[in-house]
């Protein structure tokens, strides 16, 4: 299977992250990938009002990795400072932390970029199906006269 890869430039409007959303789900769902549709899409909303909150102009990206075995995404965009608040963690964050499988967060030239992953080879269809045996074509036939005879050494 070949890697597959989308990237989603987003705004961090409420309309914006309305149409990231249903990007994402329309990429999931060709991707065969309708479990994650749920988690990807709160985690993907949960970073881009993180975001917005940053009040910070310039691009925000969403880019989206599937290699059979895992879907990375990730969410460009955000400033460090809005990922930890007076008590620790952003609470936005806890919950990408609960939604995924593991996620990390790095600086950027152009802000920070937070990603999340889901392990998917446990959901995927096999894809290869067993096949039954193949059935007895012919039998051996062996002749009479050499079925009932003593085997005679030959010199």
């Amino acid at each position: 299977m070949d890697p597959r890869y989308v990237h989603i430039d987003a705004g961090v409007t409420t309309q914006d992250i309305a149409l990231v959303d249903r990007d994402v789900t329309a990429r999931l769902l060709n991707w065969g990938l309708g479990a994650y549709v749920r988690p990807v899409g709160a985690c993907v909303d949960i970073l881009l009002r993180l975001a917005g909150e940053t009040r910070a102009g310039g691009a925000h990206a969403v880019e989206m990795w599937w290699n059979g075995r895992h879907l990375i995404t990730a969410v460009s965009g955000t400033a460090p400072g809005v990922l930890r608040d007076t008590t620790g963690l952003h609470p936005g964050l806890v919950r990408v932390a609960a939604l995924s499988d593991g996620w990390g967060v790095c600086a950027g030239r152009s802000g920070t970029l937070t990603w999340f992953s889901h392990r998917t080879h446990e959901h995927q269809p096999a894809l290869r199906v067993p096949r039954p045996p193949t059935p007895v074509l012919h039998t051996a036939r062996v002749p009479e006269a050499e079925a009932f005879s003593p085997a005679v050494p030959r010199c």
